[in-house]
């Protein structure tokens, strides 16, 4: 087991000015809930307003999280597999005190199932290794640095602000001394290099700010590490009805394309994002919908998917260069200093694309 310093505060000093942890904090959470819709941010971080039930999806990615701390701090398989049972039965209570709950048990038990499978999956082909190769260095550790201020075509250290995180597992390689920076992702995208794809093509502030932040404890920090976890819902058998024609094969006497294979069931011309076995429940699904189902698109389908290799773990590194670093130094400044003034003023302009209150 690693000692509780692992999980302790990390929080940069400072020559002058207050400490960092008694400034207005700026996450990478809430640059993104701001720049979306200023609104939003607004009602939810300063008003403080919550969902009384929060997405299943969002509670399962936090489950999952904390498996992977108990591995990297030393704990075994099954007392891992504890944590998932327990919040099984911890959302299933919940369900009975919601008068309008917005998904039911069978969808918490295929959750559960799904991260049983996950986390042992990720155990065997990454945890070992980890644990023969790396040191750890920090875990689950909260982290408080320097907020970057634009000043004589250089920065210098904002002195109302400050940038903060959570770094979930840091590593040194303990042979070349490296360290590594690792962050969890859940994501529900079938194939995960298209998670890659979309980090690298949209970019990824948090990529850029936590290695900005590595460095005032890490100096030789220059690369983050995803640790991408599937957490997509299996469809259940029985579940999947053609909209159109509810089931009946047709639609005033015109076969129904849907249920046939040819619409929004999912068997066009484009492969599906889902696994081998999602795919195969949702072929039954529509067959038992509609009998002249086209097996043989279907087969082409399933193939095609195997190929494409839709998988439930990925890693993948992002190395960070020094003008990256330079443009999101600038770039957090203006929105900590945007977040001040809505905050001063009380004007937080909706995105009316985005935010309906």
């Amino acid at each position: 087991m690693i000692d509780n310093q692992k999980r302790e505060p990390l929080i940069a000093q400072v020559k002058q000015g207050m400490p960092l942890q008694e400034r207005r904090l700026v996450s990478n959470s809430s640059r993104n809930g701001f720049t979306f819709c200023p609104r939003s941010f607004q009602l939810g971080q300063v008003v403080g307003l919550r969902r009384r039930q929060s997405p299943l999806p969002l509670t399962a990615g936090s489950m999952i999280h904390r498996c992977l701390e108990l591995y990297y701090s030393g704990s075994n398989l099954p007392a891992i597999i504890d944590v998932i049972e327990d919040w099984r039965k911890e959302q299933i209570k919940l369900l009975a005190s919601l008068s309008e709950p917005q998904y039911d048990e069978a969808r918490i038990n295929e959750t559960a199932a799904v991260a049983d499978d996950v986390i042992a999956r990720y155990i065997t082909t990454y945890g070992y290794d980890d644990r023969q190769r790396y040191e750890v260095l920090a875990i689950e550790a909260p982290f408080v640095v320097p907020m970057p201020q634009p000043y004589k075509g250089g920065f210098r250290v904002d002195p109302d602000y400050a940038y903060t995180g959570v770094f979930d597992l840091v590593l040194r390689d303990t042979h070349s001394g490296n360290v590594v920076v690792m962050d969890h992702k859940t994501t529900a995208f079938g194939d995960l290099l298209d998670f890659e794809r979309d980090v690298n093509t949209m970019g990824n502030g948090q990529r850029v700010g936590y290695i900005y932040a590595a460095r005032f404890f890490w100096p030789g920090a220059s690369t983050l590490v995803y640790n991408v976890l599937r957490k997509r819902i299996p469809s259940r058998p029985g579940t999947v009805q053609c909209r159109r024609c509810k089931g009946k094969g047709e639609k005033d006497g015109v076969t129904c394309n849907w249920c046939s294979g040819l619409g929004k069931a999912g068997l066009s011309k484009t492969v599906p994002d889902t696994t081998p076995t999602e795919f195969v429940t949702q072929v039954a699904d529509l067959k038992a919908c509609n009998p002249d189902f086209d097996d043989g698109l279907a087969a082409d389908h399933l193939a095609a998917i195997r190929k494409k290799g839709a998988r439930y773990l990925y890693r993948f590194g992002l190395g960070v260069p020094d003008d990256e670093v330079t443009r999101w130094c600038t770039d957090i400044y203006e929105i900590a200093r945007a977040m001040g003034r809505g905050i001063k003023y009380d004007r937080w302009p909706r995105n009316l694309g985005a935010c309906s209150v």
